[in-house]
């Protein structure tokens, strides 16, 4: 059977792709890179994305993982963003509703604390009117014996309240895909581990690139139209490459996040608050049975200072988690994963006191290459959107976005309020396969309407399962992923596919070794490429 997306088609795509010259090249595989490659192919621009990594292998993979609604744009009083952020938040939610849910979220509020109950409320109450949020999204004051009740283990200490809105807890690296992979089905083409080695000019205009295949070495040439560069972190390494660097410049900071087990960190609701060191915001969040809690943020100059994190960053996380929940006596050893990803902030030489929260930022250098910063996940369409506007103008192409209005890959449950029913539906049929509830919900809001294609290769493949000792749900997960999501290694399926490294790192543990050899013997690799998945593998399990 062909599948467009897979890694068992990527050779032929990617001759596909030396042939001709494209309209539109995207270099950058994370979730702005993706909105353009959607919104470019439905107008009618043949559009090709490459990512040197794997896709959101970068921020759009290891971020808060909160859909923000332009709620904290309220401080500024800016509710023309808070309504456009709100609106996005509110597409996203109709057209992904597997990978996005209502996430409360508590503010709560302390004497001599630096939010004011009545200015908390104000802000509550204007946010609703003027983003015109669903009723069952506007938010409300509670009172400290409310607050409480939601949350024992708060401190109750000074607590005067607190202030109750809706967040949108989102699975960042799987919209990256479904994004992508909606696209690849309407004809544009993905590729993973190919990196830009170099432009390719003519008087003075960038007219292509040379990439290397890091999964061969192979070197190829590609000509297109447009480019645009939307690589995040490393924007300005490209920039610099194509000479174009100017007093504009990206400003990096590094975000820690933690994970718990919800027997040692138990909530129902998520907390944001305010830092008791400094003005940093910090949030925690449940995320199934895990709590995941973040973020410290800390300067860096280089993206590869991201990976890791010091134990200043650690001790800072959970000093304010002690300090707001006092009960629960926090420690080094219950911390489970972590991840650490990276925002980006235009640096210019002139900027006013909202420039750190703008939503995208365009660059057009002198050679024409087009470098695209996301301010925030959520603006991710609407940024999309008007790089593409002004991609079709100079390529006459009149065709206005549609990406409104389109369900992405998974996400044909019959629209958001009807995806609680969708889920009581799988789960008939999970159980059938003698899945466990939370794993059916766990798997339903993973893939969304596809979860059909799942349960259909547990029953089909148990053979092929048991022969690599694998339980039945993963190794079909494992088939989907690499026939549908082009994963080229077990890390792309255990960290951007399906999250098991950061919220289930014991169930990693448990089976990655033969993951490592189904993947071995199914992609022919040699003993040296296997070493080299092996010590992937086990130096993400050792960093979460």
């Amino acid at each position: 059977m062909n599948h467009s997306f897979s890694s068992e088609n990527r050779e032929n795509m990617k001759n596909e792709m030396k042939t001709g010259v494209i309209d539109l090249l995207i270099i950058g595989g994370g979730i702005a890179g993706a909105g353009i490659l959607l919104d470019a192919q439905v107008r009618g621009v043949s559009s090709v994305i490459l990512e040197m990594n794997d896709f959101a292998s970068g921020a759009s993979g290891h971020s808060t993982k909160l859909c923000h609604g332009g709620f904290r744009h309220t401080k500024q009083f800016d509710m023309k963003r808070s309504a456009e952020l709100a609106k996005e938040r509110a597409i996203i939610h109709e057209n992904a509703p597997h990978l996005t849910r209502p996430e409360p979220m508590l503010i709560p509020i302390y004497k001599e604390g630096p939010f004011d109950r009545w200015k908390t409320s104000i802000g509550l109450k204007m946010f609703d009117h003027l983003t015109d949020v669903k009723k069952r999204d506007r938010g409300e004051m509670l009172s400290k014996k409310q607050t409480l009740k939601i949350e024992p283990s708060l401190n109750g200490d000074r607590l005067k309240g607190s202030g109750l809105y809706i967040e949108y807890r989102m699975e960042d690296a799987r919209l990256t895909l479904e994004i992508i992979k909606e696209a690849v089905k309407r004809g544009a083409k993905a590729l993973n581990y190919m990196k830009v080695e170099s432009f390719i000019y003519e008087n003075g205009v960038a007219i292509g690139v040379i990439a290397v295949d890091l999964t061969s070495g192979e070197a190829i040439k590609l000509y297109a139209k447009k480019i645009v560069n939307a690589t995040g972190a490393w924007l300005d390494r490209l920039r610099e490459q194509d000479r174009s660097l100017n007093d504009t410049k990206l400003k990096l900071v590094k975000g820690l996040h933690l994970v718990f087990d919800s027997s040692v960190f138990s909530l129902k609701y998520g907390v944001y608050f305010k830092s008791k060191m400094d003005d940093k915001m910090i949030c925690a969040v449940p995320y199934h049975n895990k709590i995941y809690v973040g973020m410290s943020e800390t300067d860096i100059e280089d993206v590869s200072d991201v990976a890791s994190y010091s134990e200043s960053e650690r001790d800072y996380l959970l000093e304010n988690l002690g300090h707001f929940f006092p009960q629960l006596n926090l420690e080094k050893e219950d911390i489970i994963s972590y991840w650490t990803g990276v925002r980006t902030f235009v640096q210019k030489s002139t900027k006013s006191k909202n420039d750190e929260y703008s939503n995208h930022e365009i660059i057009i250098s002198d050679s024409k290459i087009i470098s695209v910063m996301l301010g925030t996940l959520t603006a991710y369409r609407i940024t999309a959107s008007k790089v593409v506007d002004g991609i079709c103008e100079q390529l006459k192409i009149t065709n206005p976005s549609e990406t409104e209005s389109i369900t992405l890959s998974g996400g044909h449950v019959g629209g958001s309020d009807l995806f609680s029913n969708y889920v009581k539906k799988m789960t008939k049929a999970g159980k059938e396969l003698e899945l466990s509830e939370q794993k059916i919900n766990q798997l339903v809001e993973r893939y969304g309407s596809n979860i059909g294609n799942i349960f259909a290769k547990m029953r089909t493949n148990k053979r092929h399962a048991k022969r690599w000792d694998l339980p039945s749900d993963l190794y079909a997960e494992i088939r989907y992923g690499i026939e549908e999501e082009m994963v080229m290694s077990p890390l792309d399926f255990f960290s951007r596919r399906t999250s098991y490294l950061y919220f289930e790192p014991h169930y990693v543990k448990e089976n990655y070794k033969m993951v490592l050899h189904y993947f071995s013997d199914y992609f022919h690799w040699s003993p040296e490429r296997l070493q080299i998945e092996t010590n992937r593998m086990e130096e993400a399990l050792a960093s979460s």
